[in-house]
């Protein structure tokens, strides 16, 4: 986020803005919020906002956009007891520039997936797991051998609708699945399987095969 302030004395009884992307082509349809008051706008076609401001508040601004990183911007600031700063509330425009969401390309459709989990992570609110498919073959009844002749990381989201076993057979949420990640990670003899569909785990599972 990048915010650009102008200096003007007077300040007003609303909100005024421009909200813009890196490129600083103007953003319609952000919405613009105080936070914790139920009172919103969003911008124009021009990036544009003006919301009346709440009497006796100044709090911070909450900035929102499908495929941006929200941003929480205080409307006013103090400088080491110095001369309080206003954000928003000035004649003059104040520029908010937001930043596009890292995309993750998620991988296809498998019906039957046998794979290696590379990494479990946190990003913008959503569980991912990061994936190499293998294939198995057996020797004989006890001896598998672990085939991988054509390396590749596919992503997958998990979710609240995922169904996830760990290796001791407990199921697992995803905040549990994130908790518990060292341990499955670092067990180099778990087969994760599992299905995908549309980008998601159906399911998945750490070597609860019994």
């Amino acid at each position: 986020m990048a915010l650009i302030l102008f200096s003007c004395n007077q300040t007003n009884n609303f909100y005024q803005g421009q909200v813009t992307d890196e490129n600083n082509k103007p953003l319609e349809g952000v919405i613009v919020a105080e936070d914790r008051i139920d009172k919103h706008t969003k911008t124009d076609k021009d990036g544009y906002f003006k919301l009346d401001r709440s009497q006796d508040w100044l709090g911070d601004l909450i900035f929102v956009k499908e495929g941006y990183k929200t941003d929480t911007i205080p409307s006013v600031s103090n400088q080491a007891g110095e001369t309080t700063e206003y954000q928003f509330i000035k004649n003059d425009t104040t520029i908010v520039r937001l930043q596009l969401v890292d995309k993750i390309k998620l991988g296809e459709n498998i019906d039957e997936i046998n794979a290696i989990a590379k990494n479990i992570y946190k990003k913008n609110g959503n569980v991912y797991v990061e994936i190499d498919m293998v294939q198995i073959k057996f020797k004989n009844i006890d001896e598998r051998v672990i085939v991988n002749d054509n390396s590749k990381i596919r992503t997958y989201l998990i979710d609240s609708n995922t169904l996830i076993y760990s290796n001791d057979c407990k199921r697992l949420s995803p905040s549990e699945l994130l908790k518990n990640k060292d341990t499955l990670l670092n067990d180099k003899s778990i087969i994760m399987i599992g299905q995908s569909k549309d980008g998601k785990m159906i399911d998945i599972n750490f070597g609860c095969y019994g």
